[in-house]
């Protein structure tokens, strides 16, 4: 195989790419710490809205305080709910909605809107996904 000038023929990599794929490593692993928070426990996969359990590629992480209303990424921010039960919550209120009255589970279950969703897809599948349209996608279709 040929090589340009500007490229170099495969080898073994240099000290300095190896640095820099141990940084980027490194950034990932502080990045991310609820990859080997209270999260990855299997004993936590129970939706607190609905009671189902929560299979790995249905789980969403909810933020009870939005982090565009100054909500942070830590555990005490975040659940984990079905993303049917994720996808009511944020069709049913704004941002400002959910960090002002709703920025934690009871709150949220105290409404009347979510209590009939929790209570109406208890008795559905797993799977089932009612396809609940957002806010934003229903202002959208207002406008057009």
């Amino acid at each position: 195989a040929r090589y340009t000038p500007h490229q170099a023929p495969p080898g073994p990599p240099s000290p300095r790419r190896m640095l820099r794929a141990a940084r980027a490593l490194l950034v990932m692993a502080v990045a991310r710490p609820l990859a080997t928070s209270a999260f990855s426990s299997r004993a936590l996969r129970v939706c607190p809205l609905c009671g189902r359990e929560i299979p790995t590629e249905l789980e969403s992480r909810h933020h009870l305080v939005p982090k565009l209303k100054g909500g942070k990424t830590k555990d005490d921010n975040i659940v984990v709910l079905h993303r049917a039960c994720h996808d009511k919550i944020h069709a049913v209120f704004t941002e400002a909605q959910l960090a002002r009255s709703y920025a934690s589970i009871d709150a949220l279950l105290a409404d009347p809107d979510i209590q009939k969703f929790a209570t109406w897809i208890a008795k559905r599948p797993i799977g089932f996904n009612d396809r609940t349209p957002s806010i934003r996608k229903r202002n959208r279709r207002r406008r057009r």
